[in-house]
């Protein structure tokens, strides 16, 4: 309902070409060798990331299902198990803590329902993050539960890493851990072992990738000129906003999809009396979840043992985001950095834990996720008698290009596009 049905969070025209991607795949019958389109700042197209896997997953989709609800269905399916795979993690490193409210939680949630339901790189690159981070978190002996044994952590941190490589380039801020998880092995004497599952489990995402320098080398004739820059000091006193929407993907971030601005957010919430006073509630909870979180970095005590490693491991996440668009042109909007979501919620998780141990808290808990599903229903039930979505802008284009067997009846490709 919510992939379907939400407004997009990108440009309309991105969601398009995520789409376009797979439909020519599929109705062309060839091989997908570069995945979404990367672009320079603006409306400017530059390259495409190399590999199959976004447009290889769309036509598959299409394959099994020839309609144009296949691709949010599945994807849909992909994410949905990603997220459950990421709250039964969260539950097991929380013994006691309700399981009910970590399930619930990740599944209303506002980015993922509004964002990870759509039919976009990033939804896709979400799988990968949450694969990657948990293998992560499993290789290290000091954050480790013993879940995963032996060769598993980094068959699932190659397999992660390689996925989020073909369609999202936040997986250059994925290296670090790889190499620290490499670094700890080597003191244990398991590194080549280490090294060479990592590999294994790399090698079926691999082989979506080889095939594009195969095919094209290792140049092509489009780069990244102008992405990068020594400093950029507009990125270097944004410290407080990376770490605003690195913190919003755990909390109930309500203002960025109701409205551009204050004016037409307050018009939303107020011009319907269904949804104005849970509204302002979940509007306020949001806020404060932020700054517990924010506050709990600061707090030594906490019950769980693994605190102080949990939040070195948030604050390195966050670090290396902050420090990375320092050498970038692009602002550090959100959906950048959304492969940081299950590290967040993690921390968070720990943040409510530790309130959940006084009463008030947890009869506040309790009201939020009441009035979360509640506002979530109200919300969707209006955007879908609205119809204003990519799908529904869409949807009879794409019959018509599935009927015709052309995926130009939905729309060409950006000029100067590789694949």
């Amino acid at each position: 309902m919510f992939g379907l049905n939400c407004p997009a969070l990108l440009p309309d025209e991105d969601e398009i070409q995520t789409y376009v991607i797979g439909l020519k795949a599929f109705t062309t019958h060839t091989w997908p060798y570069f995945g979404p389109d990367l672009q320079n700042g603006g409306a400017t197209f530059n390259t495409q990331l190399p590999g199959a896997l976004e447009g290889l997953l769309i036509s598959s989709f299409l394959r099994i299902w020839a309609n144009p609800v296949s691709p949010y269905f599945f994807i849909n399916v992909l994410t949905f198990a990603a997220l459950g795979f990421l709250a039964w993690y969260c539950h097991k490193r929380l013994p006691g803590f309700p399981s009910w409210f970590i399930f619930t939680w990740i599944y209303i949630s506002i980015w993922t329902t509004h964002f990870s339901t759509q039919v976009i790189n990033t939804s896709i690159s979400l799988v990968g993050a949450i694969l990657f981070f948990v293998g992560f978190m499993e290789s290290l002996p000091s954050l480790g539960l013993g879940l995963l044994k032996g060769k598993w952590p980094f068959l699932l941190m190659g397999f992660g890493f390689f996925w989020v490589m073909q369609v999202h380039m936040t997986w250059v801020l994925f290296v670090p851990y790889v190499l620290f998880s490499f670094f700890n092995q080597a003191k244990s004497k398991k590194i080549l072992s280490s090294i060479s599952f990592f590999i294994l489990g790399s090698i079926p995402m691999l082989a979506l990738i080889i095939p594009t320098y195969i095919h094209y080398g290792f140049r092509t004739a489009h780069d990244l000129n102008g992405s990068a820059c020594v400093v950029n000091m507009k990125c270097v006193k944004s410290l407080f906003d990376v770490l605003g929407r690195y913190f919003s993907f755990s909390c109930f971030e309500l203002p960025r999809f109701i409205g551009e601005h204050t004016p037409q957010r307050l018009s939303y919430l107020l011009g319907d009396p269904l949804i104005t006073i849970p509204g302002f509630f979940l509007w306020l909870a949001g806020i404060l979840q932020g700054l517990v979180m924010l506050f709990m970095w600061f707090k030594k005590d906490h019950p769980r043992g693994d605190w102080k490693q949990i939040k070195i491991l948030s604050i390195s996440v966050f670090l290396i985001l902050y420090l990375s668009f320092w050498f970038s042109v692009r602002e550090p909007f959100a959906y950048r950095i959304y492969e940081s979501l299950p590290i967040s919620m993690i921390y968070s998780f720990y943040c409510w834990d530790f309130l959940s141990r006084y009463k008030p808290m947890r009869i506040l808990g309790t009201l939020f996720i009441i009035c979360a599903l509640y506002f979530q229903s109200i919300y969707i039930y209006k955007e879908h008698l609205k119809k204003e979505s990519v799908f529904y802008q869409c949807n009879e284009k794409v019959a018509n290009a599935l009927k015709a067997n052309d995926f130009r009846l939905l729309a060409d490709r950006r000029p100067g596009t590789l694949y």
